[in-house]
């Protein structure tokens, strides 16, 4: 038997990735940023993955992994998976509309989040005692098997939140469904400057 060895060596570096148009990631796949930054390019066009209830696919990044770029133009329409555990802005969108969700994980055992423009009463209807109206426009989709997060949500003036509040935004809080029964209020605040920069 011949055996064929090759030695090389390694030397550390920082990858960058820059998508210029349009990338699909099917169901079951995923497409994993190591490190460095993910750049959203000039070109409009999104990054799009399945949005299949247990098999969606799926774009990760490791820890101090980061986006760059995102806007209306410019987004990953579907899921996206953080494996840090310090604050995340999930660069999601739908629909030519680009609705960042920040998140701080508890531990590094994976938080994926992805943004629907649609009526979340396709998910269920019923409000319980806390909650007396739900925005019909939009709903995030987060999904923490192993851990808690923290998250903060972005708003727009599509998002018809003067309507939904009666233009009190202290009426305004986080509502999240509890699976077989019903839109139940999440302890939230309001902050003064939002995580993208804006009043």
């Amino acid at each position: 038997m011949v055996f064929s060895v090759t030695l090389f060596s390694v030397s550390s570096s920082v990858a960058q990735l820059q998508n210029n148009a349009p990338v699909y990631i099917g169901d079951g796949s995923s497409v994993f940023v190591g490190s460095g930054t993910y750049y959203f390019g000039s070109s409009p066009g999104a990054t799009q993955t399945t949005r299949a209830a247990s098999t969606y696919g799926k774009l990760i990044f490791a820890s101090g992994a980061s986006t760059s770029g995102a806007s209306d133009s410019h987004y990953v329409d579907g899921y996206v998976r953080t494996l840090g555990n310090s604050a995340f802005v999930f660069p999601v969108g739908q629909s030519g509309v680009y609705a960042p969700v920040r998140v701080v994980p508890a531990t590094t055992d994976g938080v994926d989040a992805a943004y629907y423009r649609a009526n979340p009463t396709t998910i269920g209807t019923a409000l319980d005692g806390t909650v007396t109206a739900l925005s019909t426009i939009e709903y995030w989709d987060v999904k923490s098997a192993l851990s808690d997060a923290t998250l903060s949500l972005s708003w727009r003036t599509s998002s018809g939140v003067a309507a939904l509040t009666g233009s009190k935004l202290a009426n305004l809080t986080i509502v999240g469904w509890r699976k077989g029964g019903a839109w139940e209020k999440i302890p939230s605040s309001i902050d003064v400057t939002s995580f993208v920069g804006a009043t």
